[in-house]
Parts: C-alpha cells; sequence; structure tokens
C-alpha cells in the first residue's frame, strides 16, 4: 500500500515551498546585495581618502619647494657672508618646525638629476627638502615626521578611516588611528606591484577593503584601511537586521500555521486514536475536542455524536465486565480456597483426630507422658489450624486496605521467642539468633508482627534443605527495626522473586512439589509489614533471604 503524508507533513512541505524558501531566497539575495554595494562604498571611499592624502603630500612638497625657492632668492640678493648667515638663523628662530637649515657648495664630480628633491632619514624620523641650483649650491630645510603627519591628517579629522603611511621598505612612517593588528594585516596582504599615484586594492578580507598608492616624490606608500567596525556597522550589522526580519516572519507564519495544524492534527488523531481503541475493546475513551479558533464546526459535532454512542456502548460493556469479573473472582476464590482447605487443613486435622481417638480408647493403657506428648501435639496443631484460619481471615483486609494495626510498645527478642516456640518443628530445628545491641523498643502491633515471623518461619521450615539452620539477625536504629530470615535453599531465579508476593503463588520446583502449602505466606507478610510503615524484601542471592523493616517510632494509631 502507497503510503500517503500526514496532514502536518503536508501544511509542512507547502509552507516550506510557498514561504519560507522564498523569504530565505530573498533574504540572501537583499544580504549580497547590501554587503555588494557597502564593499564598493568602502572602495570608493577608501580610493578618494587615499588620493587626497597623496595630493596632501604632492601640495606640502611643493609648498617646501617654493618656500627654498623664496629663501634662495633672498640669500642672492645678500651682498655678504654675514648677512646670509643672520638670515638663516632668523629662519630657523621663527620656524620651530625647521630642525635644520643650511646652504652648501655641492662637490663638483656629483651631478645630481632632478633640482628638488625628498629625502626621507628612517632612523631619526626627519625628512629633508632640498634645492639645488645652476651653481651647484644646495639650500635643504630638515624638518620631523610629526610636522609633516599634522599637516596632512588634520584635514581628515572625524574621517572613519585608518592611514599608514609606509617607506619603500614598508616600515611604517606616519599614521591616524592606528591598530597593531590592522598593519600586520596590511603588511602580509601588500601588493607585489603597485604603479606610481594609482589606487590599489588588497586586502585579506573582503569586507575590510585597503587602498594604496605609492608617492614616487617620497618613495613612500599611502594605505587606507577600513576598521572593523565599518564592516559590523554596514554589513554584518545590517545583515543581521535582515536575518532577524525574516526569522520575525517566518516564525510569525510558523506559529499561525503551527497553531491551525496543531488545532486540526490534535483532533483528528483524537478520532483516530478512539476509534483505534473502540477496535481493541475499550470503550471508555472519548474524543476530546481542542477548541480554538481555527477549530471547525463540523470536527465539534462528529466528536459530540460520537462522544454520544460510546457512552452507551460503555455502559453495556463496564455492567457485564463487572459482572464476568465478580464471577471469575468469586470462582478463582472458591477454587483456591477449596484446594487449600483440602490440602492444608487435612493434616492438622488428621494429626488431631488420630491423638484424640487414642487418647479415648479403653482396650489401651496410656501412660502420663505419652498422654502429655498427644495433647502438646493436639495443641501444636490446632494452634496450626488457627494459624491458617487467621491468615484468611486477613486476606480481605489487605486487599482492602482496611486492616487495623493496635500499636504499643513491644520487645523484639521477646516476639522473636514466642514466634520460634510457636513454629512447628521448633523443638526439631536449629534457630540461630543474632541480634544487635542495643536494641531499641519497639511501637508495633505484637500479634501481627508474630503472626509475620511465623508465616515467615513456616516458610524457611518447608523449603529448607535437611540438617541446615535457619538464621535470624535482627537490629534497630533511630527510625527502623530490621529483621532478616536465612535458610539454605535451592536456586530461585531472581525475576521470579517478586512473583512470591502474590496469592496463592508457588514456584515450580522439586521441593514445592512435593511441599504443602497455601502460597499466601509472602503475600500476608508484604501486606501486614507495608500497613505497619515497613517494607520487605527478597535475596537469592546466597540461599533464600528474607529482609523486612518494622518503624521504631510511634504509628499514628498508637494509643498512649
Amino acid at each position: 500500500m502507497k503510503k500517503r503524508l500526514k496532514i502536518a507533513e503536508q501544511i509542512l512541505i507547502v509552507l516550506t515551498l510557498a514561504l519560507i524558501l522564498p523569504l530565505v531566497i530573498a533574504g540572501a539575495i537583499i544580504i549580497n546585495t547590501n554587503q555588494i554595494a557597502v564593499r564598493k562604498e568602502l572602495v570608493s571611499s577608501a580610493t578618494i581618502i587615499a588620493n587626497s592624502v597623496s595630493n596632501e603630500l604632492v601640495t606640502l612638497k611643493d609648498f617646501e619647494r617654493n618656500n627654498l625657492f623664496y629663501f634662495y632668492e633672498a640669500l642672492k640678493k645678500m651682498p655678504s657672508a654675514k648677512e646670509r648667515k643672520e638670515f638663516i638663523n632668523f629662519i630657523k628662530s621663527n620656524e620651530p618646525n625647521i630642525i635644520d637649515f643650511s646652504v652648501q657648495k655641492l662637490p663638483e664630480n656629483l651631478i645630481v638629476k632632478n633640482k628638488y628633491n625628498c629625502t626621507y632619514l628612517p632612523e631619526e624620523k626627519e625628512v629633508i627638502f632640498s634645492l639645488i641650483d645652476e651653481n651647484n649650491k644646495m639650500i635643504s630645510k630638515k624638518v620631523k615626521v610629526q610636522y609633516m603627519e599634522k599637516r596632512i591628517f588634520d584635514n581628515f579629522d572625524g574621517k572613519r578611516r585608518q592611514i599608514y603611511i609606509l617607506d619603500k621598505n614598508k616600515n611604517l612612517i606616519m599614521s591616524k588611528d592606528y591598530e597593531e593588528n590592522r598593519i600586520k594585516d596590511i603588511k602580509n596582504s601588500f601588493p607585489e606591484k603597485t604603479d606610481p599615484n594609482t589606487p590599489t586594492l588588497f586586502g585579506r578580507y573582503k569586507n575590510q577593503p585597503n587602498i594604496v598608492i605609492y608617492s614616487p616624490d617620497f618613495e613612500w606608500y599611502i594605505v587606507v584601511s577600513s576598521p572593523k567596525f565599518l564592516t559590523y556597522y554596514g554589513i554584518i550589522d545590517a545583515k543581521r537586521k535582515i536575518i532577524l526580519a525574516i526569522c520575525i516572519a517566518a516564525i510569525t507564519v510558523f506559529i499561525l500555521f503551527g497553531i491551525y495544524t496543531f488545532s486540526l492534527y490534535t483532533n483528528i488523531r483524537q478520532i483516530f486514536k478512539v476509534i483505534q481503541a473502540i477496535t481493541a475493546g475499550n470503550y471508555t475513551r472519548k474524543i476530546r475536542v481542542l477548541t480554538t479558533l481555527f477549530t471547525s464546526q463540523e470536527v465539534i459535532f462528529i466528536a459530540d455524536e460520537f462522544n454520544k454512542m460510546i457512552e452507551k456502548i460503555d455502559e453495556s460493556y463496564r455492567e457485564l465486565n463487572e459482572s464476568n469479573r465478580k464471577l471469575k473472582k468469586m470462582d478463582e476464590y472458591k477454587s483456591n480456597l477449596i484446594d487449600t482447605v483440602s490440602h492444608e487443613f487435612r493434616t492438622p486435622l488428621t494429626s488431631i483426630k488420630g491423638y484424640a481417638s487414642s487418647l479415648l480408647r479403653h482396650d489401651i493403657q496410656i501412660d502420663e507422658e505419652s498422654k502429655k506428648k498427644s495433647l502438646k501435639i493436639i495443641k501444636q496443631q490446632a494452634e496450626r489450624l488457627s494459624r491458617m484460619v487467621e491468615d484468611l481471615l486477613v486476606i480481605p483486609d489487605i486487599e482492602s486496605a482496611t486492616l487495623r494495626i493496635n500499636y504499643r510498645e513491644i520487645n523484639l527478642k521477646n516476639i522473636i521467642e514466642t514466634s520460634i516456640l510457636s513454629t512447628s518443628k521448633a523443638d526439631t530445628t536449629i534457630f540461630e539468633v543474632n541480634v544487635k545491641e542495643p536494641i531499641k523498643t519497639l511501637y508495633s502491633d505484637e500479634d501481627r508482627l508474630i503472626q509475620i515471623f511465623i508465616n515467615l518461619l513456616e516458610n524457611a521450615l518447608k523449603y529448607s534443605k535437611e540438617d541446615t539452620k535457619i538464621q535470624i539477625y535482627a537490629s534497630t536504629n533511630n527510625d527502623y527495626a530490621t529483621i532478616k530470615i536465612h535458610n539454605e535453599a535451592d536456586f530461585i531465579d531472581e525475576k521470579n522473586l517478586n512473583e512470591l508476593f502474590e496469592k496463592f503463588t508457588r514456584l515450580d520446583s522439586n521441593l514445592t512439589r512435593t511441599t504443602r502449602g497455601t502460597g499466601l505466606g509472602l503475600f500476608i507478610v508484604k501486606g501486614l509489614v507495608e500497613t505497619m510503615g515497613g517494607k520487605v524484601f527478597l535475596s537469592a542471592a546466597n540461599g533464600f533471604e528474607v529482609t523486612f523493616t518494622i518503624p521504631t517510632y510511634k504509628g499514628q494509631n498508637y494509643a498512649a
């Protein structure tokens, strides 16, 4: 059979193809377009700034050349060396940016092609502007780089760009908004070739473009870099806002469609589940419609009519089922009770009847010791019958949780001794009792506690291996008394232990096949212990061991 998509799956596919996919594609196009536009703007603005810095350098060079020319013309008109010296000293004192100003004769064998030169001294961080006349005399002016840096960068205050000027060896000369990591990236990604006075784009990061212009007049590189915050503001922040807007739109659509789909799908699933439950014989399920703005009237009508039909079917089914259950329970309990009475009561009754008949015979002479022994056996078997009757009577109280507990102070040692003496074969069985001192006084129901001990000891006697001891351990702490009863027995699988707490349950083994029992002992023990606020555990790791706890504090029903 061809598999069909569910309603929710169909709506999700339609929603994705019709809305979400176009939103994602549109968002990607917008982000990419914005990124390209911003990147072009960053490149364009960086190119403009780089050209401006280059022009500032040319302007500064022309300015200094004109100054030198004026100084040279003034010196030529001074006839004496003293006047020329005083003029030079005057210039030095009135221009604080000048480090040195001098006029000197060049060697005759030195041929200089350029009459005007700019020379950068990297170690001193100084620049020398020089002018050579036709008589091979050189007038020079030496200034600090900081003087040029101020002249150049003052015009770029507020321009959010990092500007670096490097010498021909890529060493930093001056900078604006210097950043150590950025200058390292610039040097590592510097282009191999740059044309004079021509902007060149380079950089490791596409969204942080750098522009470099080589200035041949100074043999300097002018680098304009786009800082990260411009990239963040223009590209990353814009991308986040676009993505956020798309996500908000998508989430809004998903929420609306989700509410509608959830309402429709939940109601349809409810109808399916109820139909499946009725098919399986469960007539208690009803359709519970999720009523929202998107719930249609047709769905509500179908659910109401269907629930009315189920109620009528369920009412008839429950009446029939309750009658069958009561009959089955009564039949099962009757069968178990008859089986228990027929098997378990027969042995003590036979013993009582036999010994009583012997005592009533007149044709034989019975001594006093034999009479006492017979009467003792009659008494023990009568007590055994009484305990079995008590066990049968306590079962309904345990099942209905109406068992009454009469709390009072009791001595645990005395309880153990009384229980041992009340157990059949107590005189021929070795009981090893270990009570850890000090032992606290318990607040519990003495009769019920003895009933627990006798059931456990009788169980241990029935299923113990021959010539083995039954060990009893007891201890108390602030809250609980812990009692363990251990006997050697055939191996029992751990997974079958909890079954022993059920009524009329006996495991299938060689020992249980040859040993009579009601299958009620551990069921009664568990019910009594839990009613008194304790817990009971079984273990078959090393023989068979029953551990149960009884609270040492006063119970709620304890009467002071």
